[in-house]
C-alpha cells in the first residue's frame, strides 16, 4: 500500500508479510515462520490478486494443521467464509508450493478436497514412497490440479507409483519429471501411462537418463497419444537410435508442436532421421537442437526438410559445429522458406563466409525476425556483409551479434545500416572490441534510428570516451529504453557525463554500468540525477566502488522519488550484491531500517535484502 512507509518495513518482517498479504498488487505470499495462519487467511479474505502460496519447513505444526483446516473448510468450492464482513475468501489463489514432504504430507488430503488450487510444486520436497502414496490418493480424487511440478524430487519407488497414478488421472494437463533419473525402466513406465492418458498436454523429462531403449516406448506411445503438444527430453541420452525413434512418431503424430532435444547427442544422423520425419509432419513448430554434435552434414539435412517444411517457426541449432558449409545450406533453405520467424546459430564457428551466405538470403527474407549469430567468429568481414543485408531487411526485430570480434570497423559498417533500418529494436553488440572508435559512428547512427529499444555495449573498452559518446545518445533519444554498458572501463568523467544525460533523459527505464570504475564521486553523481530522473526503474551499479555507502546514497537519493513512483506501479531496482553487508550495525539500522540478522549469511533473511529492496522501491 502507498501509505506504508517501505524502508520502516523491511525492519519488522511481519509487518512487511502483513502488507503484503493484503495489498491488491501482490500475486504471491512465501509463509516461512511459525505466525498464525488463521490471520494469514483473514488477510486473504480481503485479497484479491494474491494466487502463490509457498510453505517452507518451519512453519510450525500448529500452523499446518490451521492452514489446513482453512483450506478444507473455507476454500471448498469458494465457499464464504464467515467473517465479520461476510466477504468470500479469495478465489484468486491457484498454486502451492512446499519445501518439505513433511508439510506436504499434512495439508495433502486437505488438498483433495479442494478446488481452488490448480498447482502443486514439490520440487524443493524429497518425496519418498509415503508423500508418493499422498500424491497418488491427491490426483484420484482433486478435480481442479492440472499442474504438478515433481522435478528432482523423486526418490526410491515414489516415480513408479506417481507414473502409474497418471493412468486414470484426467485432470492433470502439465506435469514436470524433470531431473528424477527415470532411466529406461522409468521411461518405459510412462510409455504404458502415455498410451491411455488423455489429458497431459505439456511434459518434461529432461535430466532422465531416457536411452534409446526407453525412447523406442515413448516412441510408440507418441503414435497414438493424441493430447501432448509440447514434451521436453532435454539432457537425456536417447543418441542417434532413440532420435530414429521419435523421427517415427513424428510422421503420424498430430499433436505435438514443440519439442526439446538439447545435449541428446544425436549427432548428424539423428538429425538426417528428424528431417526426414520434418518432411512430412504438419504440427511441430519449435524444434531445439542445441548442443548435439549435428555437424555440417546434419545442418545440410535439416536444411532440405526447412525448404519443404512449411510449419516451423522456431529452431534452436546453438553449439552444434555447423561450420560455413552448414551456415550455407541454412541460408539456401530461408531464402526458400517463409515461415521461420526465430532462429538460433549461436556458437557453430560460422566464420565470415557463413555470415556472407546468411546475409545474402536475409536481403530476400521476409519472416525472420530473431536472429541469433552470437560467438560465430563472423570478423569485420562478416559484420559489413551483414550490414548490407540489414540495409534491405525490414523483417528483423532482434539481432544478436555478441562475440564476433567484428571491431571498429565491423560496427561502423553496422552503423551505417542502422541510420535507415527501420526494423531493429533490440541488437547486441556485446563482447566485440568495439572501442572509441567504434561506438563514436554507433552513436551517430543512433542519434539519427528511431526504432532501437535496448542495446548491449557489454565489454567493449568504451572507457570515458565511449561512455560520453552513448551519454550524448541518451541526452536527447526518445526511444531506448534499455542499455547495457557493463564492464566498459568507465571512470568518473564517464560516469559524469552518464549522469549528466540521465538528468535530461525521459524515455530510458533499465541501465546496465556494473563492473566500471565509477568512484565513489561518480556514484554521487549518479544518484543526485537519480532524484531528477523520471523514468529509470532498473539500475545496476554493482563492482563500481568498494564503499557500501556510497551505494547507499544512489538509494537514499532515489527514495524521495518512491512515492511518485509506486503510484504508478513502477519499481525501482537496485542491484547492491550484498555492499548493504559492508555498513557498520547502526548504519544498517539508521539507513535502511534492516534487522542485524540481515547481514548474516546463514540467517534465513539474507537472500531477501535484495528481492524486499526491489520489490518495495
Amino acid at each position: 500500500p502507498e501509505k506504508t512507509n517501505p524502508i520502516n518495513c523491511i525492519s519488522n518482517v511481519y509487518k512487511l508479510f502483513e502488507s503484503i498479504a493484503r495489498s491488491f498488487t501482490s500475486n504471491s505470499v512465501h509463509i516461512n515462520d511459525k505466525q498464525n495462519l488463521d490471520e494469514l487467511a483473514i488477510a486473504l479474505s480481503d485479497n484479491r490478486m494474491t494466487s502463490s502460496l509457498s510453505m517452507d519447513g518451519n512453519v510450525g505444526d500448529s500452523g499446518i494443521t490451521r492452514l489446513a483446516l482453512c483450506l478444507t473448510k473455507h476454500f471448498d468450492n469458494f465457499a464464504a467464509w464467515e467473517t465479520k464482513s461476510q466477504r468470500c475468501v479469495s478465489s484468486h489463489i491457484s498454486t502451492i508450493s512446499f519445501s518439505s514432504a513433511n508439510i506436504f504430507d499434512k495439508l495433502a488430503s486437505a488438498i483433495e478436497v479442494n478446488t481452488i488450487f490448480n498447482s502443486v510444486d514439490l520440487s524443493r520436497c524429497t518425496i519418498e514412497s509415503e508423500s508418493a502414496d499422498k500424491l497418488v490418493s491427491l490426483l484420484k480424487k482433486n478435480c481442479s490440479v492440472s499442474n504438478v511440478n515433481c522435478a528432482g524430487c523423486l526418490v526410491h519407488d515414489s516415480a513408479e507409483k506417481i507414473i502409474s497414478a497418471l493412468q486414470f488421472n484426467n485432470t492433470i494437463s502439465v506435469i514436470n519429471f524433470s531431473g528424477n533419473d527415470l532411466g529406461a525402466e522409468g521411461g518405459e513406465e510412462l510409455a504404458l501411462a502415455l498410451k491411455v492418458n488423455k489429458r497431459i498436454s505439456r511434459i518434461d523429462i529432461s535430466e532422465n537418463e531416457i536411452d534409446s531403449m526407453a525412447m523406442e516406448k515413448l516412441g510408440q506411445a507418441l503414435e497414438v497419444n493424441n493430447t501432448i503438444s509440447d514434451i521436453n527430453l532435454a539432457n537425456n541420452i536417447i543418441g542417434p537410435d532413440g532420435a530414429e525413434k521419435l523421427a517415427s512418431a513424428l510422421k503420424v503424430n498430430k499433436a505435438i508442436s514443440k519439442i526439446n532435444l538439447l545435449g541428446n547427442e544425436i549427432d548428424c544422423l539423428g538429425a538426417e532421421y528428424l528431417a526426414i520425419a520434418l518432411m512430412v509432419n504438419n504440427t511441430v513448430t519449435s524444434i531445439d537442437l542445441r548442443e548435439n554434435r549435428i555437424g555440417q552434414d546434419g545442418a545440410e539435412k535439416l536444411a532440405a526438410a526447412l525448404k519443404i517444411n512449411n510449419v516451423i517457426a522456431n529452431i534452436n541449432l546453438k553449439n552444434n559445429s555447423i561450420g560455413s558449409s552448414g551456415a550455407a545450406a541454412l541460408a539456401l533453405a530461408i531464402t526458400m522458406n517463409d515461415t521461420i520467424s526465430h532462429i538460433n546459430l549461436r556458437n557453430n564457428d560460422i566464420g565470415p563466409d557463413g555470415a556472407e551466405k546468411l546475409a545474402i538470403a536475409l536481403k530476400t527474407n521476409r519472416s525472420i525476425s530473431k536472429f541469433n549469430l552470437k560467438r560465430n567468429n563472423i570478423g569485420p568481414a562478416g559484420a559489413e556483409k551483414l550490414a548490407t543485408a540489414l540495409k534491405m531487411n525490414n523483417s528483423i526485430s532482434h539481432i544478436n551479434l555478441a562475440s564476433n570480434n567484428i571491431g571498429s570497423v565491423g560496427v561502423e559498417k553496422l552503423a551505417l545500416a542502422l541510420q535507415t533500418n527501420k526494423a531493429i529494436s533490440i541488437i547486441n553488440l556485446g563482447e566485440n572490441r568495439i572501442g572509441v572508435a567504434g561506438v563514436e559512428k554507433l552513436a551517430v547512427a543512433l542519434k539519427m534510428n528511431t526504432t532501437i529499444t535496448s542495446i548491449d555495449l557489454f565489454n567493449n573498452a568504451l572507457g570515458d570516451d565511449g561512455a560520453t559518446s552513448i551519454a550524448s545518445v541518451l541526452a536527447t533519444n526518445k526511444t531506448i529504453l534499455t542499455v547495457l554498458l557493463n564492464y566498459n572501463d568507465i571512470g568518473y568523467e564517464g560516469a559524469k557525463q552518464l549522469a549528466t544525460a540521465l538528468r535530461t533523459n525521459n524515455t530510458l527505464h533499465s541501465m546496465y554500468m556494473d563492473g566500471n570504475d565509477f568512484s565513489d564521486d561518480g556514484m554521487k553523481l549518479l544518484a543526485a540525477a537519480l532524484e531528477v530522473n523520471k523514468t529509470l526503474t532498473t539500475i545496476f551499479v554493482d563492482y563500481n566502488d568498494d564503499e557500501p555507502q556510497d551505494y547507499i546514497a544512489i538509494l537514499q537519493y532515489s527514495q524521495r522519488n518512491n512515492k511518485r513512483l509506486m503510484s504508478k506501479l513502477f519499481q525501482k531496482t537496485f542491484n547492491f550484491h550484498d555492499k548493504c553487508r559492508g555498513l557498520e550495525k547502526d548504519d544498517r539500522n539508521g539507513r535502511l531500517g534492516i534487522e542485524e540478522k540481515v547481514g548474516d549469511h546463514n540467517s534465513p533473511f539474507s537472500r531477501s535484502i535484495t528481492i524486499t529492496l526491489s520489490v518495495m522501491l
